[in-house]
């Protein structure tokens, strides 16, 4: 590879690592939920949501929820607590460019895969994506034309997109269940007639 073809190299590396930074995208979404308490067990709530399903929650301790305008603890809360929440969702999307330089001798290729000894000495295997050009002998080569014995150099630029996803809860409220009828009380014994 000349000195110059080394420079570009070094240049378009460069620029790619730089667009990396400016193209990250994060979007943060508010969604409303409630679900009401099903089960409390080993310092979890188990939650049934207003959708059907079921979410398994651990509060921090010492967390203390507003039900009906009463702080309540895990301890006290009840299942069957109706409970309100924001969750604050915020996706994060970086766009990840994979710049690899090769320069080897193509020792086998069976079909799209090729094995190529390194500069160094050692071995690797690459299944390049379709479309990929490689320098061979000073000349632009599709994977297709590459045979075995030929020294190459290849570019390998691929893109991908890798999300991530935090939910945090916030504003979470609810509606301690409605206290049991109290029992009737018993009816009164029937008077005695009169003798």
């Amino acid at each position: 590879m000349t000195r110059t073809l080394k420079i570009a190299t070094l240049l378009v590396l460069t620029l790619c690592v730089a667009s990396v930074a400016v193209a990250q995208s994060t979007t943060e979404v508010i969604v409303h939920k409630t679900g009401t308490v099903v089960a409390k067990y080993d310092g979890k709530v188990a939650v049934q949501m207003d959708d059907g399903s079921i979410k398994e929650f651990t509060p921090a301790p010492g967390k203390t929820v507003m039900i009906g305008g009463v702080a309540t603890t895990y301890e006290t809360l009840k299942v069957g607590t109706v409970l309100e929440a924001d969750f604050v969702k915020t996706e994060t999307t970086t766009p990840v460019k994979v710049t690899t330089v090769k320069n080897g001798k193509l020792i086998k290729k069976v079909g799209n895969t090729l094995m190529v000894q390194m500069a160094d000495g050692s071995y690797k295997k690459f299944t390049p994506p379709s479309g990929v050009k490689f320098l061979v002998d000073g000349k632009e080569t599709g994977i297709a034309d590459l045979r075995e014995g030929m020294n190459l150099t290849a570019t390998l630029v691929s893109t991908k997109e890798e999300t991530t996803t935090a939910a945090e809860i916030k504003g979470l409220t609810g509606v301690a269940p409605a206290a049991p009828a109290p029992a009737a009380a018993p009816a009164p014994a029937p008077a005695p007639e009169p003798a």
